[in-house]
């Protein structure tokens, strides 16, 4: 009664994960209610996008044209895929790197646009660490797992710089280093230097005086390559067969998230009073996040090169062109 999806994290490592099949025949054919509007289920891997979720559930226009059902915001990243492969999700704000693993595996998602950029730094409660050279033989802790983009992305900027991740002492939790937990932990004094994301990098900053941003990862990746626009995080993924039965929601949607991404950055102290309660946050901490998260709704095809150079480094050039060909239509 289980299905499963199993990810390559390297050579000799995999994680197979395990979803109990609780869909009806209902379920697996798209469903359009008496107002022949057809449904979407929605989701994201991570609070970032709460915001911009929000908003564009109070769209008049999606409101006429889709019927939104249910949403769900998860606080174990990984446990979105199961609704992406058992088909339950329509419309999912998901890691790139997450979407490519899938893509490789399973071709049932084309990646829209991407909407968050940019969002790993290295916060400290040292006022000294301004560089990686201040962090040698020092413990670093580290969110989700030692094959995972950040650190990936870690060990890729710091052998450009010419430092070996060997010298340098990850932590990692176990199963999974929780951002959720790594920031309670920096702000109550238990660790001294972490890498995180938006909204947690703000939640802390806000908690905490004594925590600060000792770099970005941003302001090191474009050092290296300045012609970028950015390191792309997360975007807007939809299952394909109901991108493909409806095409003109589809292009109504997307244009709606365009929408709710630029009112989130032109109304942040608007959109803090309408996300900080469902994101179980103080106003002040998401007005925070919102001041320093960088949004930015870009289609996908236009920022091809962007999600092909960001892969390539996570996992090799080769598998990030196919994975990108697929997700892309290409």
């Amino acid at each position: 009664g289980y299905e499963s999806y199993t990810e390559k994290i390297s050579d000799n490592l995999y994680h197979t994960y395990f979803y109990k099949n609780k869909q009806e025949k209902e379920i697996k054919n798209i469903k359009v209610n008496v107002l022949s509007k057809p449904q979407m289920v929605v989701q994201s891997a991570t609070p970032v996008v709460y915001p911009v979720l929000l908003k564009l559930l109070h769209s008049e226009e999606i409101r006429k044209a889709i019927d939104i059902p249910e949403y769900k915001v998860w606080e174990e990243t990984e446990k979105h895929l199961g609704w992406i492969v058992n088909g339950k999700a329509d419309l999912s704000f998901s890691a790139v790197l997450a979407m490519a693993n899938l893509a490789n595996n399973k071709d049932i998602v084309k990646l829209e646009s991407i909407v968050v950029w940019d969002n790993f730094y290295l916060v400290t409660r040292d006022k000294n660490v301004k560089t990686f050279a201040d962090l040698i033989g020092k413990e670093i802790y580290m969110p989700l797992f030692f094959n995972a983009p950040p650190a990936k992305i870690t060990h890729y900027l710091m052998r450009q710089f010419g430092y070996n991740p060997s010298d340098f002492n990850f932590v990692y939790g176990k199963p999974f280093g929780r951002p959720e937990k790594i920031l309670e932990d920096i702000v109550q004094g238990e660790i001294e230097t972490a890498l995180l994301r938006e909204p947690e990098v703000s939640y802390a900053l806000v908690r905490n005086p004594e925590i600060s941003v000792a770099f970005s990862y941003n302001e090191l990746w474009k050092e290296i390559h300045p012609e970028s626009f950015g390191l792309p995080n997360a975007g807007v993924v939809l299952k394909r067969e109901w991108a493909e039965k409806f095409p003109k929601e589809t292009s109504l949607l997307l244009k709606e998230i365009q929408s709710a991404v630029n009112w989130v950055k032109e109304n942040p102290s608007e959109a803090a009073e309408l996300s900080y309660k469902e994101m179980n946050h103080s106003y002040d901490e998401v007005l925070k996040f919102l001041s320093r998260v960088h949004y930015e709704y870009k289609p996908a095809n236009e920022v091809k090169s962007e999600i092909v150079n960001y892969l390539s480094v996570i996992e090799g050039k080769k598998r990030a062109e196919v994975a990108v060909s697929k997700m892309l239509d290409e």
